[in-house]
C-alpha cells in the first residue's frame, strides 16, 4: 500500500472519530442543559402554584413520598383577628 493512500486513509478516520467524538459530546451537553431547565422550570411553577394556594388562605397540602405536611400562608395568620389566634 502506497504511503499516501495509507496517509489518507488515516485522516479520513481522524476526521470521521473526531466529528463523532463532537457530536455525541455536544448532544450530552444539549441533553444535560435540557434537563436542568427542565427541572428549573418544574420547580419554578410548583413555586408559584403553592404561593397562589397560600394566598386565599386555606390550608395547603403538601406533599413528598410518605411524607405529608399542611402549610399556610403566615401573612394569613398575622391579618386574623385575636378571637381566631386564641386556642378554643
Amino acid at each position: 500500500m502506497p504511503k499516501q493512500l495509507l496517509l489518507k486513509i488515516v485522516l479520513v478516520l481522524y476526521v470521521v472519530l473526531s466529528l463523532v467524538y463532537i457530536s455525541v459530546d455536544a448532544w450530552g451537553s444539549f441533553r444535560t442543559n435540557t434537563i436542568e431547565r427542565s427541572f428549573a422550570q418544574g420547580r419554578r411553577e410548583a413555586i408559584l402554584q403553592l404561593i397562589e394556594q397560600s394566598e386565599k388562605c386555606q390550608p395547603v397540602s403538601v406533599f413528598a413520598d410518605e411524607k405529608q405536611a399542611q402549610v399556610v400562608n403566615v401573612t394569613c395568620l398575622q391579618q386574623g383577628s385575636p378571637q381566631q389566634a386564641q386556642p378554643k
